[in-house]
């Protein structure tokens, strides 16, 4: 299982922006590069990443073998009421590592 680390503050006023900053440690071998004895490393990237906010999708990125090792994004969101986020990564060999936080609306 792969670490991530994601940053939204843990409250906001009806209405206000926030920025949520996520980051997955992950090696993103892109399958072009050799190993110490010139073999291939297998490609092995993230390739989605998406955010839910109330159960609603409100960010997507796709990846491709170009992005750099430990993938890190953000955006921002408006902040509408009390709810979870769902952050997912999933790569190319079917790993899915989802994690939740809530943000407090008051």
């Amino acid at each position: 299982m792969a670490r991530t680390f994601i940053r939204i503050p843990a409250e906001a006023k009806p209405g206000e922006i926030v920025e949520v900053k996520a980051m997955i440690e992950h090696p993103q071998h892109s399958g072009f590069r050799l190993d110490h004895v010139g073999k291939p490393i297998p490609r092995h990237i993230v390739t989605t990443f998406t955010c839910s906010y109330a159960g609603k999708e409100v960010f997507r990125a796709d990846f491709h073998p170009s992005v750099a090792t430990n993938p890190y994004v953000a955006f921002f969101v408006r902040a509408t009421a009390a709810a979870e986020f769902e952050l997912t990564w999933i790569d190319d060999r079917g790993t899915v590592v989802k994690e939740r936080t809530t943000l407090n609306v008051a």
